[in-house]
């Protein structure tokens, strides 16, 4: 029998061989499924140097504007789009809409302050092709407080009589202890006068006399210039109700309850109205309606007499307007306060 014998050293170079490609293949294989940190890098990266910005103190009523810089630190270009605002109060925009690698843009955010201090916390949201911040935030807060402010805000005299001159007080501050002067003073009526009582850096009190002429409803207003932000001006209103002298009675109509569109009559007092003479009475309203109205004359005490029948509205709820009582001296007319609940009465038909 003929054996044939390979070399020893031929056997063991094949074994080499395959081993060398068994590692070249698992090599292959690990390669395929994880590739290499250089590959992974190659995505844009944003970067925000700040994402919170806090305006402090700002006087309502200004447009804001604030600016946000937004850096690309990747090796590809940043893409941002889908820009949302979290009121319709804020406007945004971004530009570039594509940021070069290494490269930043702008992100600007604008919105209109309301005139009232309540704190503001507005937010702007847009998207990126940034792998680990697909969806990208910023905020901005502040804290809107007026440079001057009036105290009472409203001066309100509730119910008064005509003739009167009231005087009431009122402080002209600044919340943000700011000096400043007030520049000028006016009214919408030549019956307000204001005196300056004393002065200070950052506080004015003033006496306001208000003479009450005309009855029915008080809507005035004092306004006042100051020298901060280039002239800010503070409106006060000045409110409330001037009713009739006491020489006529009743000084108010009060209805009461009453059912939808009925028709009240009511007597109307005036003492001391001998030289009177009425022309017309009407209600400043179109929801009421005079009826009919007469005048009985003068009373040998002196007291004029009118009767007044008034149509109450349709609607239900409170009610209230004025009846105006017109004379031949314009002087002498009045108006009276007049007011009811109204009940709406449902009419039932039978067949």
């Amino acid at each position: 029998m003929i054996i044939f014998r390979r070399p020893l050293s031929r056997i063991c170079f094949l074994i080499g061989v395959a081993s060398v490609s068994v590692a070249v293949a698992v090599g292959i294989s690990l390669i395929t499924k994880h590739p290499s940190r250089s590959s992974a890098d190659n995505f844009a990266k944003i970067e925000l140097p700040d994402s919170e910005r806090n305006l402090g103190v700002i006087t309502p009523g200004m447009k804001v504007r604030s600016e946000f810089v937004i850096r690309n630190t990747g090796r590809s270009p940043l893409i941002l789009s889908n820009v949302k605002t979290s009121c319709g109060c804020t406007a945004a925009d971004i530009t570039p809409k594509e940021v070069p690698a290494g490269s930043e843009g702008r992100l600007e955010v604008l919105f209109d302050v309301p005139e009232r201090m309540d704190p503001i916390h507005h937010t702007v949201s847009f998207d990126t092709n940034d792998p680990q911040h697909e969806t990208v935030s910023v905020s901005v807060m502040a804290k809107p407080v007026w440079p001057v402010a009036a105290s009472p805000p409203t001066l309100h005299l509730s119910i008064v009589e005509n003739g009167e001159t009231i005087t009431r007080k009122l402080d002209i501050y600044s919340p943000r202890d700011l000096a400043f002067k007030v520049t000028n003073i006016q009214t919408s009526s030549s019956s307000i006068r204001l005196e300056e009582v004393d002065s200070g850096v950052s506080r004015h009190t003033f006496n306001v006399r208000i003479g009450l002429e005309a009855v029915g409803r008080l809507n005035e207003v004092v306004e006042l210039s100051t020298d901060l932000d280039g002239g800010h001006i503070l409106r006060i209103p000045v409110t409330g109700e001037v009713i009739a002298r006491s020489g006529i009675s009743p000084n108010r109509l009060l209805l009461g309850r009453q059912p939808n569109g009925e028709v009240v009559e009511r007597e109307i007092n005036i003492q001391g109205a001998s030289s009177i003479s009425f022309t017309d009475a009407y209600l400043k309203s179109e929801q009421w309606t005079v009826e009919h109205w007469s005048s009985d004359g003068i009373t040998p005490s002196g007291t004029h007499k009118v009767r007044i029948q008034i149509r109450v509205p349709e609607s239900a709820g409170f009610h209230e307007t004025f009846l105006h009582m017109q004379t031949i001296s314009p002087g002498d007319s009045f108006d009276l306060p007049v007011s009811c609940y109204v009940k709406k009465i449902e009419m039932t038909s039978f067949h």
